[in-house]
């Protein structure tokens, strides 16, 4: 019997519900694998809890927020599964997924990613893409734009700091055109104050670039989104939310630490 307080029942693991499929694994998280729903079809990743962290919280927690503030997350449900305690993480668009994996690729198959036309219709290009936030935006829509600056705000605030290029992917259209990004997965390592405080997404192009520091450029570059989230922040029920998912605390203190930086700038 799981008891936790911050738990939706209905988010509880059925491993009957489920079955495991052979399928390829990459990345440096142990005893993982993939599995699919019998009835509807869907894939999702099991992740057992390892490292004496308790992973799988974390990723409810991050999951709820994130979709509560309206950014697509990941869906997550907990429970065991194969003998071991952790959680299934799934989307929709999980079977569609084309993953960044370096600065020369856009897809898992390691073809370069040379298309003749940008989602934003504003470059034609050949050469491998600048995996940064600003290198990418000539190549995508103001909707991706807004999805990347989702993801940067929220790792900010859950000081998420394994965003690195196999923790994000984007949708790849027929015509191998940025079509989007993936709902966000893999946040096992975030509400943790021990954990340095970097990015391994690069803002401008560089690599480990402290949150406080993206925080600063986000609030310079996109006032009006950062302060509609901040606004959804201090809402009672996700205020409330957060207190249930037990993550209030933190996320109070992160953001007093990002704010009094961004306030020296």
């Amino acid at each position: 019997m799981i008891e936790f307080p911050w738990l939706d029942t209905a988010e509880i693991i059925c491993s009957d519900e489920w079955t495991i499929i052979d399928e390829e694994i990459d990345g440096s998280t142990p005893d993982r694998f993939w599995v699919k729903n019998k009835k509807q079809g869907i894939k999702a990743l099991f992740k057992p809890d390892n490292m004496q962290l308790p992973q799988a919280h974390v990723e409810y927690a991050v999951s709820k927020l994130g979709r509560a503030l309206g950014i697509q997350c990941a869906k997550i449900k907990i429970g065991e599964f194969d003998g071991s305690f952790g959680c299934l993480s799934f989307s929709e668009t999980f079977s569609k997924r084309h993953r960044i994996s370096d600065g020369y690729s856009l897809y898992r198959c390691d073809s370069f990613f040379n298309n003749k036309k940008s989602d934003s219709n504003q470059k034609i290009y050949d050469n491998p893409v600048e995996i940064s936030f600003k290198g990418l935006l000539p190549y995508i829509s103001s909707e991706t734009e807004r999805s990347l600056f989702n993801m940067l705000y929220l790792d900010c605030i859950i000081s998420n700091c394994d965003r690195h290029g196999g923790n994000y992917s984007f949708l790849i259209t027929p015509n191998r055109v940025i079509g989007g990004l993936v709902d966000l997965y893999d946040h096992g390592l975030s509400l943790w104050n021990s954990l340095r405080d970097i990015s391994l997404f690069p803002y401008d192009g560089l690599l480990e670039l402290p949150f406080k520091e993206i925080y600063a450029s986000l609030n310079r570059d996109y006032p009006e989104w950062v302060f509609e989230f901040e606004t959804k922040l201090a809402a009672d029920e996700v205020i409330q939310l957060m207190k249930t998912l037990e993550c209030y605390d933190f996320i109070c203190a992160q953001l007093n630490k990002l704010r009094s930086y961004t306030m020296t700038q």
